[in-house]
């Protein structure tokens, strides 16, 4: 049939194979999404402890002011100041805690297991946050190309197509046919007779002879009936026939034509999709790369923030411990601090899920 049946089967073994490359890309996402998930629970496990801290501070420099209101010795709106941000430590802290479980149902759900309130992913090594990554983006869109699913199953998607237009193509060519038989069959009931002998037997007729009646006689053989064998029935009822076909497709050349037809905008189609994924992939690998540079440039200045307002905090707070600062400047300090803090924890995991994106663009172990 002009190689129709070859080309559907390489067409279907293809689109089979892409499935699988689809069945692929959904693990590969949820590989991302529970990664993403993992690192939401370090991240706020590591904020919950960030605002503890904050929170016990605060509850010692109430505890502090507490007994110098008591004596009299500072003006009662540096304890209502402290106190007003211990309740904002602890609103804080209880967001955050709900934060953290709701991160933990997340990740128990992506992994389909039950819901455990106790489970603590292992940490993350420092280095982690702090070496620079390797390569270029035009690697990791080459790498990219090669492992993901999403690609592989475009590709494959656009071959079945290609198979799929050479099949109904055939479709117009003469189709030669040849048929050959062999045909035989037997029966229980055939019997053949085998000659014994024969008798002369007197039969019911007579002939007259001079006036007398005499018997006529006359012989009758003899034979025995036997069933005839299944090899020779096969071999006596045997007969073959060889028959040569050509079909033309005239009539229906238009529906064939119609089909290819469609078949073509069904390759035009895949290889639109498949130009498309390309460059949404280049996109996107540009994207992650560009995101994942802004950010370790971000860690890298919230280290010195961070450094920068420790220093700055230390002095405040031995200043307003001996009198000779207010609450305002006492809090400004602790809460500039605090907020460089949380965004520095923010910053370093945001900086290891850039990474691990770019390592699953890259067919790598994401972890």
């Amino acid at each position: 049939n002009g190689l129709a049946a070859q080309h559907n089967i390489k067409s279907q073994r293809l689109a089979y194979e892409a499935g699988q490359a689809d069945v692929q890309q959904t693990k590969d996402n949820l590989i991302i999404q529970i990664m993403v998930a993992y690192l939401q629970v370090l991240a706020t496990s590591d904020q919950l402890v960030q605002i503890r801290n904050q929170k016990e501070l605060s509850e010692k420099q109430v505890e502090r002011l507490n007994l110098l209101n008591n004596e009299g010795t500072i003006t009662p709106s540096q304890l209502f100041d402290l106190k007003g941000q211990l309740a904002n430590d602890e609103i804080n802290f209880i967001n955050t805690q709900n934060q953290l479980e709701a991160a933990r149902l997340t990740l128990c759900q992506l992994m389909n297991i039950p819901y455990d309130p106790s489970i603590q992913p292992a940490a993350i090594s420092t280095g982690d946050f702090l070496k620079s990554y390797e390569g270029a983006p035009a690697t990791v869109f080459q790498s990219a190309l090669e492992n993901l699913g999403m690609v592989k199953s475009a590709i494959l998607k656009k071959k079945s197509a290609e198979f799929g237009v050479k099949a109904w193509k055939s479709q117009l060519w003469p189709v030669f046919s040849v048929n050959a038989g062999l045909f035989t069959n037997y029966s229980s009931a055939a019997k053949t007779a085998s000659l014994l002998g024969s008798d002369e037997v007197q039969t019911n007729g007579y002939v007259k002879i001079n006036g007398a009646e005499s018997p006529v006689f006359a012989r009758q053989e003899r034979f025995a009936q036997q069933n005839i064998s299944y090899g020779d029935q096969f071999r006596n009822n045997y007969s073959t026939n060889l028959n040569l076909s050509m079909r033309i497709p005239i009539l229906n050349g238009l529906q064939t034509r119609n089909r290819i037809n469609r078949s073509k905008l069904v390759l035009q189609n895949a290889d639109v999709v498949e130009k498309s994924v390309r460059t949404r992939l280049q996109q996107q690998v540009e994207q992650a790369w560009l995101n994942m540079t802004a950010t370790h440039k971000r860690y890298k200045t919230l280290l010195e923030q961070v450094d920068a307002f420790s220093e700055s905090f230390r002095g405040t707070e031995a200043r307003f411990n001996e009198g000779v600062l207010n609450s305002v400047d006492y809090l400004t300090a602790k809460n500039n601090l605090d907020r460089a803090n949380i965004s520095l924890i923010m910053a370093k995991y945001e900086y290891v899920l850039r990474t691990r994106i770019l390592d699953y663009y890259q067919g790598k172990p994401v972890w």
